[in-house]
């Protein structure tokens, strides 16, 4: 029996510069999926490595290029053994890009420092950065790249070295470089380009924008008749979207207003981690204004299809720059999320409609009416008003894609096991979200049908933390 030849595993920290340079090239020149595949042959694997080269595209689509080959390791579908072997053939790739300089001048109405105020220019070919040099002393630039032997159009931007390419939106000037001027040097496309910058850039770039993180856990809190904590426990899978708060200097209102930064969620450990930048004028005309971000947080939680807030925490005044946070959030607050289900001996068990478990007093021929202490309050509702099901398999055998069907009867009827109705495929996509360590987000996930079976991927054979809703089968 032949044993298929195992890859060996390549650390990105060892990968010789020039190699980095190459994979890096490549990557961020490709136009297409197929291209990547084509050069990037996984053994035994073609169509699913056109699946992974289209996530290398959609990881660098919101990168806006790849920077380094940690990037292209942390993408998702790639794991270690697709990245070494990613490095290896591109690696022995036979070059067939070409040396492209750009160079010019920043020019400006008025005397401006440009030591002081360090500009870089970013090249962009089909929204992917390829290059980025800073402004000397003189206002001088140069950008150097390598692309295929067919000059591109290329968008050059100029902005603060301090500001990242991938936040610069209304912030940057853009200039195009067309194919036409480029000129042939020997082996090398030249082309010139002079940019001018407006005093009013400047005065938007002098922002001091710095960088702060906020991490921590968000716990599900038991409090004493006191306010002190009884019992804590995680919440996962909850979203926090974080405030900058603010009031006015000049004392004009007493009322804060809130400025949306962003949000995170939490792991499966209730952990969360969120980067954030705040920016803040200089001068004496700014002497009064905040300097230093206040925080307030709004929690979350996706239940039954919607996300709910189920807390607003106090105000975080003048946060530092890594700055540690939990948040407590009253049990009697937190929606109830049903106990993780036991699975059954044989064949398959219903678990819960949407917020109400399945039981003979709950759901009766499709309708639904609440018990007292039920999350939601409803009497003889059709479907309790929605399709999320939930429901396990038996461990043994175990089952890994599945069909729904459904079929119309009259209203309070049964179908019974003589009769042959309509029966139709449910074809509504099926979403549920994963946790991604490495990026330490949730990724949605479209679980199904499949064009070709119509069947929904099952995914209560995979571990439960993993998964965001790990019993949801239809939706």
């Amino acid at each position: 029996m032949t044993q298929k030849k195992r890859s060996a595993k390549v650390d990105s920290k060892r990968i010789a510069e020039s190699t980095s340079k190459k994979v890096l090239a490549f990557l961020n020149a490709a136009q297409s999926a197929e291209e990547i595949a084509s050069v990037i042959e996984i053994e035994g694997e073609r169509d699913i490595g056109v699946k992974i080269a289209q996530s290398l595209l959609d990881r660098r689509a919101r990168l806006g290029g790849f920077q380094n080959l940690d990037q292209v390791a942390a993408t998702p579908q790639v794991g270690e053994v697709r990245f070494s072997q990613i490095v290896k053939a591109l690696e022995a790739r036979k070059e067939t890009s070409t040396t492209y300089v750009i160079e010019g001048q920043v020019k400006t109405a008025d005397k401006i420092d440009f030591a002081g105020e360090k500009l870089a220019v970013h090249a962009i070919i089909s929204g992917v950065e390829v290059a980025r040099a800073e402004v000397d002393a003189k206002g001088r630039y140069e950008v150097i790249f390598e692309y295929k032997d067919q000059p591109p159009n290329t968008e050059l931007r100029v902005l603060p070295a301090k500001i990242s390419l991938r936040k610069s939106k209304g912030f940057a000037i853009s200039k195009t470089v067309s194919f036409a001027r480029y000129r042939r040097d020997e082996k090398i496309y030249r082309a010139a380009m002079d940019i001018r910058v407006a005093e009013e850039y400047f005065a938007t770039w002098r922002r001091v924008t710095e960088e702060y993180r906020m991490h921590g856990v968000v716990w599900a809190t038991t409090f004493r008749d006191d306010g002190s904590v009884l019992s804590v426990g995680p919440l996962p899978a909850a979203k926090i979207e974080f405030y900058e708060v603010d009031f006015n200097p000049f004392g004009f209102s007493s009322v804060p207003t809130e400025s949306y930064l962003g949000y995170a969620y939490t792991a499966p450990d209730g952990s969360y981690d969120f980067t954030f930048n705040f920016s803040y004028k200089t001068g004496i005309v700014y002497i009064y204004a905040d300097q230093v971000p206040d925080i307030r947080a709004h929690i979350s939680q996706f239940v039954d299809g919607s996300w709910t807030q189920v807390y607003e925490g106090p105000v975080d005044w003048n946060v530092v720059q890594d700055f540690h946070c939990d948040y407590f959030v009253p049990i009697e607050d937190v929606i109830p999320v049903p106990d993780p289900p036991i699975k059954p001996e044989e064949g398959f068990r219903f678990v819960s409609l949407g917020l109400l478990p399945i039981d003979y007093d709950r759901i009766q021929l499709g309708y639904a009416t609440s018990q007292v202490d039920d999350p939601i309050q409803v009497s003889h509702q059709p479907f309790c008003d929605t399709l999320r099901i939930f429901g396990l398999w038996a461990a043994v055998p175990p089952v890994s894609t599945y069909k729904i069907q459904i079929a119309a009867t009259e209203d309070g009827d049964t179908v019974s096991e003589d009769d042959d109705p309509a029966w139709q495929d449910v074809t509504d996509p099926l979403r549920n979200s994963k946790w991604n360590e490495t990026m330490r987000s949730w990724d949605v996930k479209v679980l199904g049908p499949d064009p070709d079976t119509g069947r929904y991927q099952n995914i209560d054979i995979e571990p439960e933390a993993d998964w965001h809703e790990h019993a949801l089968k239809v939706t």
